[in-house]
């Protein structure tokens, strides 16, 4: 395979095009330019320009090649010097600069050049290194709510490329009450790209560089390039809409080490709280029901056995709860602790672990919680009421939902409700072997027909994993998070490269687990995710399941939550008895990040740490918990 054959894969209707975007309103497709199969114009969408750079590396294998040689240094200055000039002026999708341009006429001339040569041929990986940071630096900011410096001396010009994403990642329920036609870019949220299909190729915003190995995710600072959605499903939701204009007024010759703009978070944007619920507290043991046994196919082989919830903690006698009670015997007075507690009005989110909430509740506590100025609330969901588009029996969906309520810049809410509301369905399911069912104490598996001879040793969470998304939600500028589901977490495949590609600030994993130990499998492979790309881990299971594991320890910890950051640092979370939730203070710090070629962020990557945690106990607990 040769350098073109990887143009014309992931540019498969040319560049002469050069963007297109969707008008909302009719659906329809438009391009700046003239459509035709032709490759010799450079796109103008600095994501496509990466996407086609960046693939070219990861495939020749040959980023461990970008750092400076100690020989030639002046060089490399030069090197960073026109990456920082020509980012600096590509600030529209109208068309790429004309430095940009002959730098892909020039990747064009090496067309046949074979993949495997790439590595030999200093000129053209040196040109590939190149394209690909000048369409990285040319994407800072993008997918962040835009700084507003408006009112600074030197406002610069206005960044069409960032506002563009901004525009794309809004409400189009809020953008279609413009006059007028609105173009957004049309692989969003799944892709940043405008020529570049997604079933080919992905690219993302980024919040961390991965300071370990050597591979693409150490190549860049804003973008992230992921495989094909057809594996896994990735999109990216901005919480925070608090923006002004972003604008490009960086003198990047005299902006610190080597010229990158540098986004530091206000002294009040630094603290990140979060209120956690551990809930159901009490479990019944008919919680776990037997779904299928297992059923002989031959001699050899057979089906697997099934066990399925059923979510009796939901009912309040007879009746099943509903949203406002809910949120006013359960929410609110923690909410009120913990702000009386912390010092601060601003809890920022609310999150509770796997298999939480139905659907139908779920919606209705969100539906409440939007008078609760928080900027999100994340629930483990068990959804019986789920599509299934594949055929086959029809299975619940164990999924992660996260409802985001977005402010402007005045504070207020935007909309009438909750505007995004994004599931994830699990994508590995739990497997229960007879160790866990006694350490749990359940008894479904006594309640087969079968003989004994040919029960079941093992037994499947019966649940459709047919889905596989992984949304990444920027919650404030330069912070990420992503939400896993358990066995997510402990699995390599399909979420683990992407999440390391993007470096989410926080990872977020929602369980149905026994106490949550440094010694037990969370604590190990929040370990690796803290080690690469750097991500802070914040695991967090039901009070119900850890007091059920605790029943037969001599000494059992009521831990229901587990922090682990890149700095070293993993804490159990206790809960007393009599407690019903957990106050959390994160604290953003700042820190610089290097790529392979030596460019570094100034200071720009936030790190999560672990301020305070704080048990909340409510005076008059309702009878349902």
């Amino acid at each position: 395979m040769v350098v073109m054959d990887i143009i014309k894969t992931l540019l498969q209707s040319g560049t002469e095009g050069e963007i297109y975007l969707t008008e909302l309103r009719s659906k329809s497709h438009v391009s700046r330019g003239q459509p035709g199969l032709s490759w010799a114009r450079c796109p103008a969408w600095p994501p496509d320009v990466f996407a086609v750079a960046a693939t070219l590396v990861e495939k020749a294998s040959c980023c461990m090649l970008a750092g400076p040689d100690a020989a030639a240094l002046e060089q490399h200055r030069d090197y960073f010097r026109r990456i920082y000039a020509a980012a600096k002026v590509w600030t529209t999708a109208y068309a790429a600069p004309s430095d940009v341009q002959q730098l892909w006429t020039t990747l064009l001339t090496f067309g046949d050049v074979k993949l495997g040569d790439i590595k030999c041929r200093k000129e053209v990986r040196d040109l590939l290194f190149l394209l690909l940071a000048i369409a990285d630096e040319s994407c800072n900011g993008m997918g962040w709510a835009p700084l507003d410096t408006s009112d600074t001396d030197t406002p610069g010009t206005v960044n069409l490329l960032v506002n563009m994403v901004m525009t794309s990642l809004l409400d189009p329920h809020e953008l279609l009450k413009q006059d007028g036609p609105v173009y957004v870019l049309p692989f969003v949220p799944t892709s940043l790209c405008s020529l570049i299909m997604t079933d080919v190729a992905v690219v993302l915003p980024k919040s961390m560089t991965a300071s370990v190995g050597c591979t693409i995710r150490s190549m860049s600072h804003h973008l992230a390039l992921l495989p094909s959605s057809l594996e896994v499903k990735p999109s990216w939701q901005l919480v925070d809409k608090s923006f002004g204009v972003a604008r490009n007024g960086i003198d990047h010759d005299n902006a610190g080490g080597n010229g990158a703009a540098s986004h530091k978070p206000a002294e009040r944007d630094s603290k990140l709280r979060l209120l956690l619920v551990p809930y159901p507290f009490h479990l019944p043991e008919t919680s776990f029901h037997l779904r299928e046994d297992r059923v002989a196919l031959n001699r050899h082989a057979s089906t697997g056995a099934f066990f399925e919830l059923r979510q009796l903690w939901l009912k309040k006698g007879q009746r099943k709860l509903n949203g406002p009670s809910v949120v006013a015997e359960l929410f609110q007075p923690l909410l009120e602790q913990a702000r009386t507690e912390c010092g601060s009005d601003e809890i920022h989110g609310i999150v509770m672990p796997e298999c939480a909430l139905s659907r139908e509740l779920a919606n209705a506590v969100a539906a409440h919680l939007r008078e609760e100025n928080i900027d999100f609330f994340i629930s483990g969901v068990l959804d019986h009421g789920a599509p299934n588009g594949h055929g086959g029996a029809r299975l619940p969906h164990n999924q992660a939902s996260t409802y985001l309520f977005p402010k402007v810049a005045n504070g207020n809410m935007l909309g009438d409700g909750p505007l995004v509301m994004s599931s994830q369905s699990k994508h590995h399911r739990w497997s229960l072997d007879p160790v866990q069912v006694q350490r749990y104490a359940l008894n479904f598996p006594d309640r087969s027909p079968a003989s004994e001879a040919l029960r079941a040793r093992q037994w499947w969470e019966g649940i459709d994993i047919a889905d596989r998304d992984l949304p990444f939600y920027a919650i404030r500028r330069g912070v990420s998070l992503a939400v896993l589901i358990c066995e997510d977490l402990a699995r390599t495949d399909p979420a683990m490269s992407v999440i390391r590609a993007v470096g989410p600030n926080l990872v977020i994993a929602l369980l149905m687990d026994g106490p949550q130990l440094v010694t037990r499998w969370p604590a190990r492979y929040a370990t690796v995710l803290a080690d690469d790309p750097g991500s802070s881990v914040l695991t967090l299971t039901c009070a119900a399941l850890v007091d059920r594991s605790n029943w037969l320890e001599s000494r059992p910890v009521r831990s229901i939550a587990l922090w682990r950051d890149a700095g070293g640092r993993t804490q159990e979370l206790n809960l007393p008895a009599g407690h019903h939730g957990m106050c959390l203070t994160l604290t953003a710090k700042n820190e610089s990040q290097y790529t392979m070629d030596s460019r570094c962020d100034i200071s720009s990557t936030q790190k999560l740490t672990l301020t305070s945690a704080i048990p909340l106990a409510i005076a008059s607990p309702p009878n349902w918990l």
